[in-house]
């Protein structure tokens, strides 16, 4: 949830700054109530769609959908996974002057440290072979997904390139030969479906037979067929689960 809101303040703030607060309002036992607060000096929100912000599929303008991509579920989804979690989120925004997104949570006090690794280690005293190295093309317009599946990327052996839309990723594909391709789906300029197309459907490209994997939140039968017939091998749902991901890549090596 606060992946996705800070990446929105990125997207709708050409200039100014993006804040992250947190605060404690209450402790009984081991629960802590939690407030969640992010917010920007971006392009705001028009006064008439504040209540609608958090409804599936809305967005403000499709001009606005045109330069910054999204689907519109993002903050429907995030909206869900706090009442999920027994909490509340709303906004208070002003076009032209930026957004204030806040959600309260109640979580549970660790009754002692414990330090948890990112990628469990092998438990193995056999020295474990080295894996081999792929190298893939990520095009994601999302600049903290890009950051996060690339670092997830990182630790499964793969380096990888970034586009930051469907145009650069055809362009790039022109020019290097790569293991794997992880193609988000709706993205401003070219959307994935279309760049997908385009690598498959030119003889010229060196990536015309490289394995693709569709990245998006959609998730429905309609989405994954129209992403096959598109050429695309794989399917991973957002937000990305490292073991599926580890699995996929795996899949491909040889």
């Amino acid at each position: 949830m606060l992946i996705h809101l800070l990446s929105n303040g990125v997207k709708f703030t050409d200039q100014g700054e993006i804040k992250l607060e947190l605060k404690l309002l209450s402790m009984k036992g081991d629960e802590q109530l939690i407030r969640f607060v992010v917010a920007d000096s971006g392009i705001g929100i028009p006064d008439d769609f504040v209540e609608m912000v958090f409804e599936p599929f809305k967005q403000v303008d499709e001009r606005l959908s045109r330069r910054y991509g999204g689907t519109g579920l993002g903050l429907a989804i995030s909206h869900h996974l706090v009442e999920l979690m027994g909490g509340s989120i709303d906004v208070k925004s002003e076009q032209g002057k930026g957004s204030r997104f806040f959600f309260e949570l109640p979580l549970q006090v660790a009754s002692q440290e414990v330090e948890v690794p990112l990628i469990a280690e092998s438990q193995s005293t056999a020295e474990p072979k080295a894996p081999e190295v792929l190298r893939s093309l990520l095009v994601e317009d999302d600049e903290i997904n890009r950051q996060v599946i690339g670092r997830l990327l990182e630790h499964l052996g793969v380096t990888t390139d970034i586009a930051k839309n469907g145009l650069e990723g055809c362009s790039m594909s022109l020019e290097q030969k790569y293991d794997l391709i992880f193609m988000d789906i709706y993205m401003p300029e070219m959307n994935g479906i279309e760049a997908v197309l385009e690598i498959r459907g030119n003889p010229k490209n060196r990536n015309v037979e490289t394995p693709i994997i569709a990245l998006t939140a959609m998730t429905s039968e309609e989405d994954r067929d129209e992403c096959f017939r598109a050429g695309m091998n794989q399917y991973i749902k957002k937000p990305i689960d490292f073991d599926l991901l580890k699995a996929t890549v795996n899949l491909y090596r040889s």
